[in-house]
């Protein structure tokens, strides 16, 4: 009886097993590491990766992965995506179909404000249960139904609802272009109805967290939101950084963070709405952007795409044909991903060494970059575009109210420099041109890329293409006489007192720090090296403190 009984619990087992799809698993952890951490998963980091899987990244990256599953919108959303945005942290959002049906304007906020939308299935069925045609059906009906309302591709990242799969499941995400993405730090945070308290919720996520983690947390939650601020801020002070998932070693051409850059712009006395992005704490700017800014100026360039070669080619003194998306001014995101450029970059047939950067499918180049292949004055390390100046126009420029610029245009600038005129003083300046040394007390210097300043051609002999610069300098004399002076310039004529200089560099001192002025900013302090490269891009982008 014994052995009928225990042939029969084989019997048992064995048809179970037979029933049990290949490798079916609940995700699950333990956290019996210590403290930060990584904790020990139903399957290792090695095997996940036999299709593309993870659930953390590097743990020699001091590095977090913030990742949000969106079952249905209980009103806390948008305040984590106001808290990723505060914070300038990316996310990535995993939702099923319903969440696209009811709550369409925070996908899209999601989208819009540089996060990932990942796959969560249609139905939030247990995917270790259902075939492949299930499968395959769970999936892409909600990268159609996210296409259809974004106009985006759904990111290549997929988590199955409740961390069940099999090793067939994993298999079958790959070969739909899905990373199955699990997790490493999670918690009991999806029952509305019984949320933790702040404090032990802190402490558990905290405690778990851990180089390369890629962290589970469920939108539905009140806690979640109300924490999340205080949580980034600590991590941030213990040294972590944060990263998409996109960013996850091993995935191809990966991304890296794009911060929003809201620094102004200006193309000679003009602002331009430039979309711009710190990456790597230096200034990005889209290609078409600088194009169409500068259509129609003496540094215009052409821009075409060659589908055969996969180039983009540039070419000095084409007219740019726009697309109609150009110059639309600064995204409104947190952080946005930015891919490898792949695409070479010519200018005039000659290949550029670029650094380029793909967002929304537009190239984003390095300013300083470009800067160095199209011409550019420079100052203290500063571009310039068209102008430098200090003294009386400095002054004068700065204290002209906009609105009277726009109603009577360059007699704004006259009334308010007859103003200031009396008040001005003489710099005492120590100037080394191109190797010539001379001493010169200066009410105004003005250094020319271009030709015009306030409206008025003052550099009558400037040129773009022969790397020299249009120096004026207006010496000190009794108010009557440099007035007249000043006047009859403006006039078309050469008074002695003005003094004009054609130079490719520019030394100066003075024993006064006099303020100074780059395209209508503010610019460097003494002592000043100025100096004209052949090709510069005549963009000037000065940054924000602390941007």
């Amino acid at each position: 009886m014994k052995n009928i009984c225990k042939r029969t619990l084989c019997a048992v087992l064995a048809l179970g097993m037979a029933l049990l799809p290949a490798g079916a698993t609940n995700w699950g952890l333990w956290y019996g590491n210590g403290l930060h951490q990584p904790p020990n998963g139903e399957d290792t980091v090695q095997t996940l990766a036999k299709y593309g899987a993870y659930y953390m990244g590097s743990a020699d990256e001091k590095t977090l992965y913030l990742t949000f599953d969106c079952g249905y919108e209980n009103g806390n959303t948008a305040k984590i995506l106001d808290t990723l945005k505060k914070q300038h942290v990316p996310g990535a959002f995993f939702v099923v179909g319903d969440y696209l049906k009811t709550a369409p304007a925070l996908v899209r906020r999601m989208g819009d404000e540089g996060h990932l939308v990942g796959n969560h299935t249609n139905n939030h069925p247990n995917m270790s249960k259902v075939g492949k045609e299930r499968f395959t059906s769970e999936l892409t009906a909600v990268s159609s139904q996210y296409r259809q309302l974004t106009g985006r591709r759904i990111a290549p990242f997929y988590r199955p609802p409740e961390g069940s799969y099999t090793y067939d499941n994993l298999s079958w995400a790959q070969s739909l272009g899905y990373h199955t993405t699990l997790w490493s730090v999670a918690y009991a945070d999806w029952d509305p109805a019984s949320q933790p308290s702040y404090a032990s919720a802190k402490q558990t996520i905290r405690a778990r967290a851990h180089n390369g983690a890629i962290i589970l947390l469920h939108a539905v939650s009140s806690t979640n939101a109300a924490i999340l601020n205080d949580l980034i801020s600590g991590w941030k002070a213990e040294g972590y950084t944060f990263k998409a998932l996109s960013a996850l070693p091993g995935i191809k051409n990966p991304t890296v963070n794009a911060l929003p850059n809201d620094a102004a712009f200006a193309v000679g006395e003009k602002r331009a709405a430039f979309t711009a992005f710190l990456i790597d704490d230096a200034n990005y700017i889209k290609l078409r952007d600088a194009a169409a800014a500068l259509s129609g100026t003496e540094k215009a360039f052409a821009v075409a795409y060659d589908a055969a070669s996969d180039s983009v080619q540039l070419s000095r003194g084409g007219a740019y044909e726009a697309l109609g998306t150009e110059l639309s001014g600064m995204r409104d995101a947190a952080v946005v991903q930015a891919g490898a450029g792949s695409q070479s970059i010519t200018l005039d047939g000659e290949a550029l060494t670029l650094k380029s950067y793909l967002i929304d499918d537009a190239n984003y180049v390095k300013l300083r970059d470009l800067a160095q292949a199209l011409d550019c004055g420079v100052v203290n390390g500063l571009h310039f575009v068209n102008i430098f100046s200090f003294g009386i126009f400095t002054t004068t420029s700065q204290r002209t109210p906009d609105e009277r610029k726009h109603k009577i245009g360059k007699l704004a600038y006259i009334i308010e420099g007859v103003k200031e005129f009396p008040a001005m003083h003489a710099v005492p300046l120590q100037v080394v041109a191109d190797g010539e040394a001379f001493d010169f007390n200066s009410l105004m210097v003005l250094v020319f890329n271009g030709e015009t300043a306030g409206g008025f051609r003052l550099a009558r002999r400037s040129s773009i293409k022969d790397g020299l610069f249009d120096c004026l300098m207006l010496e000190k004399k009794n108010f009557l006489r440099s007035t007249l002076a000043m006047g009859r310039y403006l006039l078309g004529g050469n008074p002695k007192i003005v003094r004009h200089l054609r130079v490719r560099a520019l030394d100066i001192v003075s024993t006064l720090n006099e303020p100074t002025d780059v395209d209508g900013q503010k610019g460097a302090e003494f002592p000043l090296h100025i100096e004209c490269i052949a090709g510069g891009l005549r963009v000037m982008c000065p940054r924000e403190a602390g941007k």
